[in-house]
């Protein structure tokens, strides 16, 4: 279970590289800087985990520990599917492929 919540948790940084990498791709084939705002939205995520390591805090939060009343300490994994990033890189991707088949590179 501790390996699912950390591939969860390091997937969401994972997607947000690979949407960023497609919105400055649609920037460069289109022209419009409005690609370069949407990728801000996939940066968050990144700024945050460097903010993290800055102050000093664990770069993941996969696991917390919380003693029972009759004493036995109890460990949850946290387990998060990036739903909205995999929405948004399928997005994406085919507008990538609309724009690489409607205009070929020179």
């Amino acid at each position: 279970m501790e390996t699912l919540a950390i591939i969860s948790q390091l997937s969401v940084y994972a997607l947000s590289l690979l949407a960023v990498a497609l919105c400055v791709t649609l920037f460069r084939r289109s022209q419009q800087p409005a690609w370069l705002f949407v990728s801000v939205v996939f940066i968050q995520p990144l700024c945050a985990l460097v903010i993290r390591a800055i102050h000093g805090r664990p770069l993941l939060h996969f696991m917390s520990a919380q003693v029972s009343p009759d004493g036995l300490q109890r460990i949850r994994y946290t387990v998060e599917f990036p739903v909205f990033s995999l929405v948004a890189i399928i997005g994406l991707f085919i507008l990538v492929r609309k724009i690489q088949h409607e205009r070929p590179v020179a």
